[in-house]
């Protein structure tokens, strides 16, 4: 598999505009009855999707209420509807509770863009007090494994590491159980 070969497409620039090419032609088709799964790396608010999640601080009147739920508003400005949620916190990291309000959040959000008739939402990455590998299994498991007519999800960041998370979250051998 080309994505194996640490260093060949910082060798090759136009090697990995090919592998990436394929990527996003080629979607994550999760088992578990969840929606198309993407990864993108790129801007949230550049997204052609009917709702946007954005990540919003807990204290208090910030718009939602405890970790793990999800509040619609509406998106002056923008096509797409707003969904807020709070993440882990960072006093939450490495409790055991983080990567259970990591998973709530993206359990929520699917619930709130199904109560609104949304079928495309694109994701940040959350849960930035967790390490990034291990925020991109949990937000893939998740997605992967909630039932929801939403049929598709973007996750996006602007960041090459949690972009490469990501791509192994979605794509890598145990995700598919390839060899």
């Amino acid at each position: 598999m080309l994505l194996r070969l640490p260093g060949l497409a910082d060798r090759f620039p136009e090697h990995r505009a090919l592998v990436e090419r394929r990527l996003a032609a080629r979607p994550a088709r999760p088992t578990g009855g969840g929606p198309e799964l993407r990864a993108v790396l790129g801007e949230l608010t550049a997204q052609d999707t009917e709702a946007v999640v954005t990540a919003v601080d807990p204290a208090p009147g910030a718009g939602t209420d405890a970790p793990g739920r999800a509040v619609i508003t509406p998106a002056v400005g923008l096509s797409p509807r707003i969904m807020h949620v709070i993440a882990v916190p960072a006093a939450m990291a490495g409790k055991d509770d983080g990567p259970w309000g990591l998973a709530s959040c993206h359990r929520d959000a699917l619930a709130a863009a199904d109560g609104i008739g949304v079928h495309s939402v694109a994701f940040p990455m959350l849960g930035s007090s967790l390490p990034v590998g291990e925020a991109a299994r949990i937000a893939v498991r998740t997605l992967a494994a909630t039932p929801t007519s939403v049929e598709l999800v973007r996750l996006v960041t602007p960041d090459a590491a949690a972009y490469a998370a990501l791509t192994a979250a979605l794509y890598g051998p145990a995700r598919f159980g390839r060899d």
